[in-house]
């Protein structure tokens, strides 16, 4: 299944990125001895932790679809089973169109020789770029978002998801922890640009609206 690749995929891509760079020297990296891996250079450092936070987020964002499908299954329970089938096509066009941008920034770490086949990182590139492809295509996954579960029952599971966002915010908020805080802090936008499709029907953070023209901004 594409979706599976495409969650195990970014992590074969970090790691074979990582270990070349911690391997590779060369140029100099400021504050640092001669010989120093350009693991260090901050523009590789900054892609290598780019890949690994996006890989810790896919792993978040899958477990808890899974813990909903887990408890759809044991329980019978609806709320389960509609916030699940919420998140699929949400987890297929995300873990698919994000596979892509991390084998990229593979091939980046590995330079001029990320496109020499005997590197590996170009093959490993080329098999993410299928991924949003065979799955059913990113826009599939948006058709089946916006017409089978989000016009479907008007919003009200995204609201309910949305609801569940706020209430984790809520609760890390009061954790008297540097990483929690700044994940409350960092985790939302006071408001959401639209998607307006041809019926404008818009998703926002606090709200589910049929419009009658499309609107720019709701807040």
């Amino acid at each position: 299944m594409a979706t599976t690749r495409g969650s195990h995929g970014p992590v074969v891509f970090h790691d074979i990125g990582l270990d070349y760079a911690q391997q590779r020297v060369q140029g100099t990296v400021v504050g640092r001895p001669s010989g120093t891996p350009i693991a260090e250079h901050p523009d590789v450092a900054r892609l290598l932790t780019s890949m690994s936070s996006s890989i810790s987020a896919m792993r978040a964002f899958s477990m808890q679809v899974a813990e909903w499908l887990d408890r759809w299954q044991r329980t019978d329970s609806s709320d389960a089973a509609e916030l699940a089938e919420f998140c699929v096509p949400i987890l297929k066009a995300w873990f698919t169109e994000e596979a892509v941008r991390i084998a990229s920034d593979g091939v980046q770490v590995y330079g001029g020789l990320g496109f020499i086949e005997e590197a590996g990182a170009a093959q490993h590139y080329r098999d993410a770029r299928i991924m949003p492809i065979y799955e059913g295509t990113t826009a599939i996954q948006s058709n089946d978002l916006l017409c089978r579960k989000l016009i479907r029952d008007g919003g009200v599971t995204a609201r309910r998801l949305f609801d569940q966002i706020d209430s984790n915010i809520g609760s890390l908020r009061v954790i008297e922890q540097p990483v929690a805080a700044r994940t409350a802090n960092g985790s939302i936008a006071p408001c959401r640009p639209c998607v307006t499709p041809p019926r404008h029907f818009c998703l926002t953070r606090r709200r589910i609206l049929v419009t009658p023209t499309p609107p720019r901004l709701i807040i």
